[in-house]
């Protein structure tokens, strides 16, 4: 999918209109057959309950965060979007010095997410992310 076509930054139940249709659209192919249990994906643009639920499963399925909210990380996940790119690389190692009290596991859960959001809001480059 082109990502010109997301505009909406975060989706969630109660959002309606073309993000939302594209979102269902790209549930349904990653959920495969397992989209027929979620009748809400078949048509539409609204963002309901057969949505939150089927997009938590899918988040649950693939290891990330079950919360039914839609973001830059899911709209990479789904494909929808193309992978997020900083100006520089970003790993566990490198952030952990930054926050040495913070488990590795934390960091390594959520940096994809915090790398995501940084490339959404156009905060990539090398002054902005180095560390």
């Amino acid at each position: 999918m082109d990502s010109a076509k997301i505009k909406t930054l975060l989706l969630m139940r109660g959002n309606a209109g073309k993000d939302v249709a594209a979102l269902k659209k790209a549930l349904r192919k990653a959920l495969g057959e397992a989209a027929s249990a979620y009748p809400g994906l078949a048509s539409g643009n609204e963002f309901d309950a057969d949505t939150q639920t089927a997009l938590r499963a899918w988040q649950s399925s693939v290891g990330l965060v079950a919360d039914g909210i839609a973001g830059p990380r899911i709209f990479s996940a789904l494909g929808i979007t193309p992978p997020p790119k900083l100006a520089v690389s970003l790993d566990t190692a490198t952030v952990r010095k930054l926050f040495p009290y913070t488990k590795s596991s934390s960091i390594a859960k959520n940096l994809p997410y915090v790398t995501a959001a940084l490339a959404a809001f156009g905060l990539a480059d090398a002054n902005m992310v180095s560390v």
